[in-house]
């Protein structure tokens, strides 16, 4: 998908009606897109310590941002399968998306009993 169709795509989903206001707060404002998507080196590899490290700094910026949750939110509601968002990567969104919804199918289970 284009970033053009990926645009229209957000702009006919529930994003219309999101406050954006929290992005103005955020502390990686002004930071590079790399630090958080890792490079743009065409062939996608990055070596594991390098990304590492870099996680390792954009987490540290996200840990010092008063709207990590709004960002880890709108990356969790948009399905955003790369670069870090509210201090979580791509795996760590994945675990913490299968956990939550271990935890909803459990309390149905139990409101059901």
């Amino acid at each position: 998908m284009t970033a053009a169709q990926d645009t229209a795509r957000l702009s006919r989903s529930t994003f219309d009606r999101r406050d954006w206001a929290w992005q103005e707060r955020a502390a990686c404002r002004g930071e590079g897109l790399a630090l958080f998507f890792g490079p743009a080196t065409g062939d996608d590899r990055e070596y594991p310590p390098a990304k590492r490290d870099r996680e390792a700094e954009a987490k540290w910026i996200c840990g010092l941002c008063e709207v990590r949750t709004d960002c880890l939110e709108y990356a969790l509601d948009a399905g955003e399968k790369y670069g870090i968002f509210g201090g979580l990567n791509e795996e760590e969104r994945k675990r913490f998306r299968r956990a939550k919804s271990a935890r909803e199918r459990k309390a149905r289970k139990d409101a059901a009993a």
